[in-house]
């Protein structure tokens, strides 16, 4: 059995060998180290991490292109290069993932061979967590559960392991830079792949300024990428209000049923374009159900609020709304990506 260290690295100091070393007494043996077009100035530090490190193999960008890049470069390198590899183990080469949790994290991966580890850092619990971070990362928490369903107890740690098998998986994600880790993490629920979650000590190097992630530009390209994810189901969303609006103002409400068959009408438009992307292996039958089931209970839901309860036509189409899009939304991911992977979190 293989596994290696890769550490993505952009203008280390000398806290690389110390995070070497600790990795060392850990005893791990193999690490694969990416500069990510660093420079001259910075040279001397990676010739003297691999001369004095047994085990250390080098890989150079000739510019920075970034530390998705720098991880898949890393990714293709392992697996065309080891002999036997089992998994690729990602930390940070700052000191920021102590050598503990690296190890908790190769352990986990020998007894999971076939899921992603991710360590889960336990933000209450540490030392100068600067507050940006812990609001970023419970934010970006909140939106992966909203978006697909999936509960992560940390979605920007750098410390993961990766089976082989899921390696070729990940390999084709887009994302060169820090979005590339939380786009892979929108894979799991595309490619149904299962996960095991490790906590770990929260660490933060002075105030972070260790890391190179730009709190502007960063978060902006990682929401971004993120909300793509939902973009279609957005549209969808948009063509079904569209069609209430003009069935209510256009066909004539003579009778108390009417504008619950209106709205029936316009969520029917809505399935139909959601419909369109989802797999044609899939039982057709199966799929028309679920979309049916959710028109009929969410059009009784509005004819029994408009006539009976007297929120009025405007105030009862934006209570079932706001009912009728999330479920709506759940059931198109399961209809598209079935049933969700698997999460265990290690105690």
């Amino acid at each position: 059995m293989c596994q290696i260290i890769l550490l993505p690295s952009y203008k280390p100091d000398e806290k690389l060998f110390d995070c070497l070393d600790s990795l060392i007494k850990e005893g791990f043996e193999e690490f694969l180290i990416v500069d990510d077009g660093s420079g001259e100035e910075f040279s001397h530090i990676f010739d003297k991490a691999k001369s004095q490190h047994r085990g250390v193999r080098l890989i150079q960008h000739a510019v920075n292109l970034g530390k998705g890049r720098a991880m898949k470069t890393g990714f293709n390198y392992a697996l065309n290069h080891y002999e036997g590899l089992t998994g690729v183990i990602s930390c940070d080469s700052d000191g920021q993932h102590p050598s503990v949790s690296v190890r908790a994290v190769a352990e986990e991966l020998e007894k999971h061979s076939d899921k992603v580890v991710l360590g889960t850092r336990r933000f209450l619990k540490g030392k100068n967590v600067p507050f940006a971070n812990l609001f970023g990362n419970t934010f970006s928490i909140i939106t992966f559960k909203l978006l697909t369903g999936l509960t992560f107890g940390d979605t920007q740690c750098g410390l993961r392991g990766f089976p082989t098998s899921i390696i070729r998986k990940i390999l084709g994600v887009k994302g060169e830079r820090f979005e590339y880790e939380n786009m892979m993490l929108l894979d799991f629920r595309k490619d149904q792949i299962d996960y095991t979650e490790v906590p770990m000590d929260a660490i933060y190097i002075k105030n972070n300024e260790t890391s190179h992630f730009n709190r502007y530009i960063d978060p902006f390209k990682i929401y971004f990428n993120l909300m793509s994810f939902a973009l279609y189901s957005i549209i969808a969303g948009i063509i079904a209000y569209i069609a209430v609006i003009i069935f209510f103002a256009t066909l004539p409400m003579c009778s108390f049923i009417k504008p619950a068959l209106f709205y029936a009408a316009g969520l029917l438009v809505g399935w139909l374009v959601l419909m369109l992307p989802i797999p044609e292996n899939k039982n057709k039958g199966y799929t028309i159900l679920y979309p049916f089931l959710h028109t009929v209970i969410c059009s009784a839901l509005f004819y029994w609020l408009y006539n009976y309860q007297t929120f009025g036509l405007h105030g009862t189409f934006w209570l079932c709304a706001i009912l009728a899009a999330p479920s709506a939304y759940a059931i198109y991911n399961y209809l598209k990506y079935g049933k969700k992977p698997k999460r265990i979190k290690r105690q």
